[in-house]
């Protein structure tokens, strides 16, 4: 019998949002470098945080090996050109180590603050699924005429080209069936979200959802629209309550709170990890073994406790 595909090895980011200083902003991604972090992510709000593109140029001119990555883009008020341009100067900047994570947009304040239409998400995710193959496109080298529904080019083109061949890793990150089906035609690396019950948005998403059932559904939906270059894409998960502790029982039922989860609900979460180091080791083992993830992302406050956790799968 043939021998099993080798599993793809773990990779761990670390979501950044902002610092005091420059001096502290290039002093987390150097840390994160050091801890043993594969990449050090930003988003795209309009609230209190930094820009993501000259926010990730400056940690790329501050350290050697990190990559760097938009998680993820609001497609929305970015228009495709400015990305490929933007995204292959910073991966020429940061010689070949970015990562360009590119989503539909949701958050309504973000629309209400710039003054654009929150239009349904199936125009989003519309919108966002005309943008991205110009964008590659761009990025590959190519001269690009195009007239569709919502945008048009004539003879457009990008340069620096990017470090990275054919183009930067693309990735794609959300929650709805048709996204996520999509990715999995499109990406190179789809991070798969879910419903977090935020206040900023309508629809399914204002409600919570953070269950096995949830996760298996989402990642049903990428191997569907991958078939058979299923094994060409990494599948990441991003983590939205971590906690190493020796007390995981009190640590979820804190941590659940906020999404009106008990600690058994908490713990059973495919987007939790909480317990001790080999514990949460384990859970991420697991992980892998069930739903295909090998690259997991925690926020920044968690960066220094799931250190061990890090050097232990990396």
């Amino acid at each position: 019998m043939p021998d099993a595909p080798k599993a793809r090895p773990f990779r761990f980011g670390v979501q950044l949002t902002g610092a005091d200083s420059r001096e502290a902003w290039i002093e987390k991604a150097k840390r994160a470098e050091s801890l043993g972090y594969s990449v050090a992510t930003i988003v795209d709000h309009m609230g209190d945080q930094l820009a993501p593109i000259p926010a990730l140029t400056a940690i790329a001119m501050s350290t050697a090996r990190i990559r760097v990555g938009t998680m993820v883009l609001a497609n929305d008020w970015r228009n495709p050109l400015l990305v490929a341009r933007e995204a292959a100067t910073l991966d020429w900047l940061s010689n070949g180590r970015l990562e360009l994570g590119i989503g539909a947009g949701w958050l309504m304040t973000d629309y209400a603050q710039l003054g654009i239409v929150y239009d349904p998400p199936s125009v989003r995710v519309e919108r966002m699924m005309e943008a991205l193959p110009i964008i590659r496109d761009l990025l590959d080298g190519r001269r690009i005429t195009h007239k569709g529904r919502y945008y048009r080019f004539t003879d457009a083109s990008c340069l620096p080209r990017p470090v990275q061949k054919p183009h930067p890793p693309m990735v794609i990150g959300g929650g709805s069936r048709r996204l996520l089906t999509f990715a999995g035609r499109f990406a190179d690396i789809v991070n798969v979200h879910t419903n977090l019950g935020a206040t900023g948005v309508v629809g399914d998403q204002s409600r919570a959802d953070l269950s096995s059932a949830a996760a298996r559904r989402r990642f049903a939906w990428v191997r569907d629209g991958a078939a058979n270059r299923l094994p060409q894409i990494e599948l990441g998960l991003r983590i939205f309550a971590a906690s190493v502790t020796d007390h995981p029982e009190s640590a979820a039922a804190d941590l659940g709170r906020r999404w009106g989860l008990d600690a058994t609900e908490l713990l059973e979460s495919p987007y939790a990890v909480v317990g001790t180091v080999d514990a949460v080791a384990e859970i991420i083992l697991k992980r892998r073994d069930d739903l295909g993830a090998t690259y997991f992302t925690w926020n920044e406050t968690e960066m220094e406790r799931m250190a061990p956790v890090v050097r232990l799968l990396a």
